[in-house]
């Protein structure tokens, strides 16, 4: 991966990761209407983080295309299970 690839990807991995959190907080504040927004959103950020840190690691320190590939097909699932369950509601 060339270093413009590796931006452009860090930089849809980040948005990925943005739009992963507010679909999340969105879908539990419909739920739970009284809930603090904010605490909401800092325990998926969390969530998120244990989530996307290993991609993230990976890029930085330009490991093996493969090793990177295994850690966005965690991404991928976790992304395919918020969907599914965001059809359900």
């Amino acid at each position: 991966m060339t270093e413009a690839e590796g931006r452009q990807f860090s930089l849809l991995l980040f948005d990925h990761k943005h739009l992963w959190v507010a679909v999340q907080v969105a879908k539990h504040l419909r739920v739970f209407p009284h809930d603090d927004p904010e605490q909401v959103h800092l325990r998926f950020w969390n969530a998120a983080y244990d989530t996307y840190q290993p991609l993230a690691v990976a890029l930085l320190s330009d490991q093996p295309i493969q090793e990177i590939a295994e850690k966005l097909q965690t991404i991928l699932l976790v992304s395919t299970i918020a969907q599914s369950e965001a059809r359900e509601h």
